[in-house]
C-alpha cells in the first residue's frame, strides 16, 4: 500500500524497490533498491523519515532530499 511523504507518494514492490512519485502530477521521482528479496511491509513515514522493511530482515531509514 502507498504511503504519503511530504508532496510524494512512496510505494514498494515485490522486487524490493521503494518508488517515489509526485502527488501533484504522478511523475516518477526516484527509486531505491532496499532488499533483493522484496519488501515485507508498506513503507512507514514518521516525521521526515521513511522506514522500509525487507523480506530478509533489512530495515532502512531514508530521508528525501528536496
Amino acid at each position: 500500500a502507498p504511503e504519503v511523504y511530504s508532496s510524494y507518494v512512496a510505494v514498494g514492490d515485490m522486487e524490493g524497490y521503494l518508488h517515489l512519485l509526485s502527488q501533484v502530477d504522478g511523475r516518477f521521482v526516484g527509486r531505491e533498491r532496499i532488499d533483493s528479496d522484496g519488501l515485507r511491509a508498506r513503507p512507514l513515514v514518521v516525521g521526515d523519515m521513511i522506514y522500509v522493511y525487507g523480506n530478509s530482515g533489512k530495515l532502512e531509514a531514508l530521508t528525501i532530499k528536496q
